[in-house]
């Protein structure tokens, strides 16, 4: 589910309509200005016209004459009237940036751009001196104009530079700063964004753009409570904005305060029933709450008034998903994708849901469209390793020819060279996976790892405790205890009895600090196990080895850091997946993970002066349905 955050650009300094021309001798022309700058527009347009009726060529008259028309909204009529008067003077920088005001308001883009970068050039050929602050005022105002509309265009790499030029010439008004700030968070510069909105705030402490602008680039770099400061100062002056009000929702949504969400996003729909987000995001925190019914109705109202809202068709089609409606989220995803051919989130929910249908060839090509939009989601390249080995048991072919074409795709993708060798690809299996690859993988899945492993029937920790319940039947907490590989702590609460200290190692750095959070470990540490291991001799009572050993084909090097790492008496318990041939070191089967001969194994502990307590054959998790028979091992060191 993915809550839709709305930005605002922050607003430019205040742009002077009505041309300052007071000093212009002619009295009338005059008392025209004065009349417009005193808001008295019918008054002003008599006297424009009076005057064009005395002088037809008086090309400022026709200008402030486009400038009353664009002021009541006849955008036509100004681009006829400003027109007119670069007919006449071209060399007027107001002209061409009143005129560009005016196509912008028409939504003709790109002539608006030329005009504003004549402007630009116009306005900025003025000399600059220190007496004349106002020159330096109208060059930023220009500038600020055009680098807006880039950055509306979707230009952000162009608005930058000239947002930077406002900035240096103006550099004490704080909306120079924002608009800065605005550019760098679209391209992604989320620091830099910050301190440029803390900038803008420090001269511009009360202005509400700026808050709610800094409130979005620290949601996006996941600092949620600064966020919701701000958004709580956009909203003391804006008590009515919707946006404020969904991405306050947002960020106590994010942080697990869901009734407080749900209330900032009733009020936003209550200020403003058709405010689309407000809808999208209820429903996002009524799913996260598990009122799957009422978020879908919030949803399918957010698509009556945005049929082409792309997120409102991915959250319904995870709502609907949820609740086993397959067919219904089929069409969900595939109308988000229709409305934004790039969203990956889409295309790769749309796999899992083929993939559940049993149509697998969809499901890969799915699969492989997200990790081409997104190379870096190393979820997907999971999802897609996970449906081409459903694929390889029913089409070995088929799946092998798909496995090379990812790899084409992704040459350096350490899950895709892994899943290639274990298809049978690639030649004899390897001793270890492919560089990077545990950690690629379960950095990927770090956050629904708990859910997908119990959701499967996985028993590692009550087997952990088992084992070593046959070694020190009571815990006494007085032993130092290693998990090793730890992953995200499930095994931490059965361990921590027997442990005076506990130590958690792990490849994965998302896998800890999920681990971390359980408040059960002394220490975790993020390194490869072996090596880990290796520097620790005589360290360790109890080394419990859950579900891991099945990512290493060769044990040698493991078995023998660890026999070395454990204390005299000390005990080893692990699993590895039970090979078919039970004389086999090990083979790499299509799953990507490895199996292990029960005799190999037997001889390598042994070979390492480790006493073998117990080993018997059990049910670890399921594999689609079908229990995963695994080896249980309790090994002591009694030498």
């Amino acid at each position: 589910m993915l809550p839709n955050q709305i930005t605002e650009a922050p607003a430019g300094p205040a742009t002077d309509l009505a041309t300052d021309l007071a000093t212009d001798p002619a009295a009338g022309f005059a008392a025209a200005v004065a009349a417009h700058q005193a808001g008295r527009l019918d008054e002003a347009l008599a006297l424009y016209r009076d005057i064009l009726a005395a002088s037809p060529g008086h090309a400022d008259a026709m200008h402030l004459l486009g400038v009353i028309d664009h002021q009541r909204g006849d955008d036509l009529g100004a681009v006829t009237w400003i027109g007119k008067a670069i007919a006449l003077k071209g060399d007027v920088y107001k002209y061409h940036y009143n005129l560009a005001s005016a196509l912008q308001a028409l939504g003709r883009f790109g002539e608006a751009l030329e005009c504003y970068r004549t402007a630009a050039r116009l306005v900025s050929a003025q000399p600059l001196a220190p007496a004349q602050p106002l020159a330096s005022a109208q060059q930023a105002q220009v500038h600020m104009a055009l680098a807006h509309l880039l950055q509306r265009l979707g230009r952000p790499d162009e608005a930058e530079p000239i947002f930077r030029s406002a900035r240096t010439l103006v550099p004490e008004d704080g909306t120079t700063h924002a608009g800065l700030a605005s550019a760098l968070h679209a391209l992604g510069r989320l620091d830099e964004a910050v301190e440029c909105y803390r900038a803008a705030l420090d001269l511009n402490a009360e202005d509400a753009t700026i808050h709610f602008g800094q409130g979005t680039a620290l949601q996006a770099l996941g600092r949620q409570e600064e966020a919701e400061e701000h958004y709580r100062r956009a909203q003391d002056h804006r008590p009515d904005h919707a946006p404020t009000l969904v991405n306050l929702g947002t960020a106590l949504h994010a942080q697990g305060r869901l009734e407080e969400a749900t209330v900032c996003h009733r009020r936003a729909i209550f200020l403003h029933p058709e405010f689309t987000p407000a809808h999208v995001n209820l429903g996002a925190v009524l799913q996260a709450q598990g009122k799957l019914n009422e978020a879908v109705r919030c949803y399918r109202q957010a698509l009556n008034l945005s049929p082409e809202d792309a997120t409102a068709y991915f959250n319904l089609g995870t709502a609907v998903q949820a609740v086993g409606w397959l067919d219904e989220a089929v069409r969900c995803y595939r109308d988000a994708l229709s409305f934004w051919p790039s969203y990956a989130e889409a295309s790769n929910n749309l796999g899992q849901v083929l993939e559940a249908r049993d149509e697998l060839g969809a499901a890969v090509i799915a699969f492989r469209h997200a990790c081409a939009l997104r190379p870096d989601r190393s979820s997907f390249h999971h999802n897609l390793a996970a449906c081409l080995y459903l694929l390889h048991r029913r089409d070995q072919v088929a799946a092998q020819t798909e496995a090379k074409a990812w790899l084409t795709a992704h040459p350096d993708q350490p899950i895709a060279i892994h899943m290639l060798r274990a298809l049978g690809c690639d030649g004899p299996p390897p001793s270890r996976p492919a560089e990077g690859y545990v950690c690629t993988l379960f950095d990927g899945f770090a956050a629904s790892f708990d859910h997908e492993l119990l959701s499967i029937g996985y028993c590692g920790p009550e087997l952990m405790a088992t084992a070593f319940a046959k070694v020190v039947p009571v815990p006494q907490g007085d032993l130092d205890v290693l998990d090793a590989g730890c992953g995200t702590g499930l095994c931490g609460p059965v361990l921590r009895p027997w442990a005076r200290t506990l130590t958690g190692v792990d490849l994965s750095s998302q896998m800890l600090a999920l681990a971390r959070r359980r408040n059960l470990y002394d220490t975790l540490i993020t390194a490869d196990l072996v090596e880990y291991l290796s520097g620790r001799s005589k360290a360790f009572d109890l080394i419990a080895c859950a579900d891991v050993l099945c990512y290493l084909g060769d044990l040698e090097p493991v078995i023998t850091a660890a026999a070395r790492a454990l204390r005299q008496g000390g005990a080893l318990a692990f699993t590895v997946e039970q090979a078919p041939d039970q004389a086999s070191r090990f083979q790499l089967a299509p799953h990507g993970r490895y199996l292990h001969g029960e005799m190999p194994l037997r001889s390598l502990l042994e070979s390492h002066g480790l006493t073998i307590n117990d080993l018997l054959v059990t049910n670890l998790r399921d594999e689609d349905g079908q229990p995963s028979p695994n080896l249980v091992v309790l090994a002591s060191r009694m030498r």
